[in-house]
């Protein structure tokens, strides 16, 4: 826990100044919170100078080393099983397809994830794709919360770095079961999508006539939210279709804080039968 990683670097910082610290996890990792640093190495010298956690007590340092801990997603048992392996598995590159050959593919059981900016998706779309921009953080871990291991998918995307930024983050977490990438996405795009934009939120909401869903993390949340909107961060979405829908009909709003959670949160909704649902563009 907590108190026992204290202990452990107590006991490094004791080692002296010049001594190199290089970490296995940095920023974004599952193993850790927002206040993991992006440096993959330092010094212990550094550190003692730099980072004010390390003079904290014991009681504010398992306080503030624990707040921020990120929701896990499901695959993470398979995740360090993959990881234990002498001989890991190795995925393959997906393979480049053309707008014909997903067509035939898309008869089947398969999750189209559009990495496109929300603005692109709604424009137009697969129908019943997941919209998760290749541009957002976290990727993996959010594709993790929402796909199977096993789950077969089709990347579309509007460039190929694109297509290659999702794909390493879906080898990454595990999943490792894609069928292809295509950047033909306007022979395939079949329906739009509505975004709001905060302004008309809160016309909505004076009205009376929208319910909010707000899908950012506790801490967020007990930092700040609008009165009556329902908290559902994204983590617990899971595929979308266990989730209770509204008893009441009417506009759902869905969002976050710079709208990337949004758009991927309004694009799984509809999988557990919640109709009329709108992003805010832009966050909220």
């Amino acid at each position: 826990g907590a108190r026992e990683l204290r202990a452990s670097l107590l006991a490094v910082l004791g080692l002296g100044d010049h001594v190199e610290v290089w970490p296995g996890h940095v920023a974004g990792s599952l193993c850790g919170g927002a206040g993991l640093s992006g440096k993959t190495s330092s010094t212990v010298g550094y550190e003692l100078r730099a980072n004010a956690l390390l003079g904290a007590s014991e009681e504010a340092f398992v306080e503030q080393l624990t707040s921020s801990v990120p929701a896990r997603p499901p695959n993470i048992a398979h995740i360090v099983e993959a990881n234990r392996r002498t001989r890991p598995q190795q995925p393959l590159e997906p393979r480049q397809l053309d707008a014909a050959e997903v067509h035939e593919l898309l008869g089947g059981e398969l999750t189209v994830l559009d990495a496109r900016e929300p603005a692109a998706f709604d424009a137009g779309h697969v129908p019943g794709a997941l919209n998760l921009p290749a541009s957002a953080a976290g990727l993996g871990t959010r594709a993790g919360w929402a796909l199977r291991t096993d789950e077969r998918v089709l990347i579309l995307a509007e460039e190929e770095r694109g297509a290659e930024r999702m794909t390493r983050a879906l080898h990454a977490v595990g999943l490792w079961q894609i069928v292809g990438v295509t950047l033909d996405w306007e022979e395939l795009a079949a329906v739009s999508e509505r975004s709001w934009s905060v302004e008309q939120l809160a016309d909505g909401l004076r009205g009376q006539s929208v319910a909010l869903l707000d899908v950012r993390e506790a801490r967020e949340w007990r930092a700040g939210h609008v009165r009556g909107s329902r908290h559902l961060p994204l983590g617990q979405l899971g595929n979308g279709r266990a989730l209770e829908a509204p008893a009441r009909g009417g506009t759902i709003a869905v969002a976050c804080a710079g709208g990337m959670r949004a758009a991927f949160a309004a694009s799984l909704l509809p999988r557990g039968g919640w109709s009329n649902v709108v992003r805010i563009a832009g966050g909220g």
